[in-house]
């Protein structure tokens, strides 16, 4: 990083300050890197000591002590004060560390230079010093990983805020202190840890562990990577190691995330507390877009708002399975849900994996059967089958049961044909659904329908919805055309108030007596007709 330094000069007039107006760094070329280039002098002229400028390297070379008793020395400013003449007009200062140099009053300009170099290259090394432990610092606390570093009787020198965290005690109380103390354990618990280290010294290079370490709650696995630190000399006089829990697997890294984009569903891993540990592209794209950041994202909030939980399939204290419907772009999909418990390497709790497979397709398809095999394939009412199933499903329910057979529709068929046969066989379908809305309809064969209530109808709401459907149906045919005739429509209707729990329901009869009222009301239609005609 550059080094903008202020230099500040108040000497007598008869002092050469040409040293100072030329300056140019001398550059170093024994050196493996020089840093001349690094640091620039901006020559400024204050009239009073007060007024150097705040947050910034000032170096003030000056003949007069007065001058430099007055200097601002404080934390807002970096002062590096040279004095020029006789160092015992200046002792006390020198003394109390206020002056960072003495300089003779008379010298050779080349020598004058060299010290001023020297001066400044000082305060270059002061900054620098103060730069690569502050990016040092920095780096290690933004790590999530446990950062160390120790000497080669294994007292650690220096941790990041992630030990510090994990270990519960400060960079101070760290400072100076062996594994023992520090994680709170027996010496002997601590030779794992000590033999890795030795492993790593006559390696001579970053080697990697697996180390089960035992704290207070229990013990814990860390991934750890350990490097040898070389000295100045190429000898080795500490190591640094970087430790992962890998007990937790909210720590788990490069090697999981890899995994979990590249398995084709949507997934989702949790912390034991239900808390977003990842979220593939996957499970975004296809559940929330771009609206919430994964780790804020609630997914026991998410899934009780948007999640409708159909069946569950699975319960047990290692997996959750459930279908689960979900809107998605205004479309209903369906989705299996598996929620796995992890476990850790010593079988605690670590988290939860959930995925999710969309079934939809296999759903429509399902159903597209299940209403092939219930319903009629002309009329799409529900069929004989499916009726007599929900009937002996609910016979424990008050029911009423309508009985329909449209009168003389074989004549309809034989006079007409098929097709107008059906479409009238259609059109009454669809009558009786539009009519009896709150029932389950059925066509039972041929011409023949039913309708089952589960409650009891009146006699008079019946004679209403009876004569509708009757207007209806006659409808069918037009009075103009002397071709066509009235076809009307026979109901029988009977009430049951329930009785399967105790033994007495009987399906079949139930239908025989509705059919014997639906004939009923048949003969009477046919009577009717006859009398029209005569």
């Amino acid at each position: 990083m550059h080094l903008n330094i202020s230099l500040v000069i108040r000497l007598s007039e008869d002092k050469s300050t040409e040293c100072f107006e030329n300056y140019k760094p001398v550059v170093n070329r024994s050196a493996d890197n020089d840093y001349a280039s690094d640091f620039n002098v901006v020559k400024i002229n204050p009239e009073h000591p007060g007024d150097c400028p705040r947050k910034c390297d000032v170096m003030v070379v000056t003949d007069e002590p007065d001058f430099l008793a007055g200097l601002p020395f404080g934390e807002d400013i970096k002062l590096y004060p040279v004095y020029i003449g006789d160092s015992a007009d200046v002792k006390e200062l020198f003394l109390t560390g206020k002056i960072y140099d003495v300089w003779p009053e008379n010298e050779d300009d080349d020598i004058r230079r060299a010290r001023f170099d020297r001066v400044l290259r000082s305060i270059k090394s002061v900054y620098d010093a103060w730069l690569y432990e502050n990016i040092l610092t920095t780096m290690n606390d933004s790590v999530p990983d446990m950062i160390w570093f120790k000497d080669m009787k294994g007292l650690h020198w220096r941790v990041n805020d992630a030990f510090c965290e994990v270990v519960k005690k400060t960079k101070e109380d760290c400072r100076g202190r062996d594994h023992s103390y520090i994680w709170g354990v027996p010496i002997e618990e601590g030779l794992a840890c000590q033999d890795s280290e030795e492993q790593v010294v006559k390696a001579g290079r970053t080697c990697e562990f697996e180390e089960p370490v035992k704290k207070v709650e229990g013990l814990k696995l860390f991934k750890v990577y350990k490097s040898p630190i070389y000295d100045r000399f190429g000898d080795i006089g500490g190591t640094t190691g970087i430790g992962r829990d890998i007990t937790n697997f909210n720590n788990m890294g490069l090697e999981l995330s890899l995994l979990v984009e590249n398995i084709p569903l949507p997934i989702l891993i949790l912390t034991t507390d239900r808390k977003t540990v990842r979220m593939n592209a996957l499970f975004g794209d296809t559940f929330i877009g771009n609206m919430v950041v994964p780790e804020l994202f609630e997914y026991e909030k998410w899934k009780e708002i948007h999640m409708r939980t159909t069946n569950i399939l699975e319960e047990t204290d290692e997996t959750v399975r459930f279908e689960a419907s979900v809107k998605i772009g205004g479309r209903k999909h369906f989705y299996v849900v598996n929620e796995k418990r992890i476990c850790d390497y010593f079988g605690n709790t670590s988290g939860y994996f959930c995925f999710f497979r969309d079934v939809t397709d296999e759903k429509v398809y399902e159903k597209h059967i299940i209403r092939m095999a219930n319903t009629d394939a002309l009329t799409g009412l529900y069929n004989r089958r499916y009726f007599y199933d929900y009937i002996k499903e609910h016979s424990a329910n008050e029911m009423t049961l309508l009985y329909m057979d449209l009168d003389f529709f074989k004549t309809v068929n034989d006079t007409f044909g098929h097709t107008r046969g059906d479409e009238v066989l259609k059109k009454t379908a669809d009558y009786i659904k539009e009519i009896y809305q709150d029932g389950i309809s059925a066509r039972l064969g041929g011409d023949e329908y039913a309708v089952i209530l589960l409650r009891k109808m009146e006699k008079d709401e019946f004679d209403r919805k009876e004569k509708l459907l009757q207007g209806k149906v006659k409808a069918l045919f037009r009075k103009d055309n002397t071709k066509d005739f009235p076809v009307t429509i026979s109901v029988g209707m009977i009430v049951s108030e329930g009785g399967s729990s105790k033994g007495k329901f009987d399906i079949d009869q139930f239908l025989f007596d509705a059919d014997k009222k639906m004939y009923e009301a048949k003969r009477k239609h046919h009577s009717e007709n006859k009398q029209t005609e005569t």
